[in-house]
């Protein structure tokens, strides 16, 4: 998505699955929380692990407001991808000067 179009926000999550976070979108505001389960194998000790279960949220503020409605989001190798189209009236747009003789 180019600069004028929208935004492209990034989010590494290892561990959480897709169905375990919620996103909320609206004006220049998304909202991402998400919840990681640590499920250790049957009859098995964990002596050491650098995350475990629990909850989290991240707020982010963008510089434009957006259309939430067009909002995309997808979950690929641990990163979560939000695609954030920018609102038609927050869009830049040049403006032809018309003369009149």
């Amino acid at each position: 998505m180019r600069p004028a179009e929208g935004f492209v926000l990034q989010v590494p999550m290892p561990g959480v699955k897709p169905d375990d976070v919620e996103i909320t979108a609206q004006q220049d505001t998304v909202s991402i929380k998400w919840e990681t389960k640590l499920t250790p194998p049957e009859n098995a000790t964990i002596h050491w692990s650098s995350f475990g279960s629990g909850q989290a949220q991240q707020t982010f503020t963008l510089p434009a407001p957006i259309n939430a409605d067009r909002a995309e989001a997808s979950y690929t190798d641990g990163i979560l991808s939000l695609t954030l189209p920018k609102a038609e009236h927050a869009r830049a747009r040049t403006v032809k000067v018309n003369t009149h003789k």
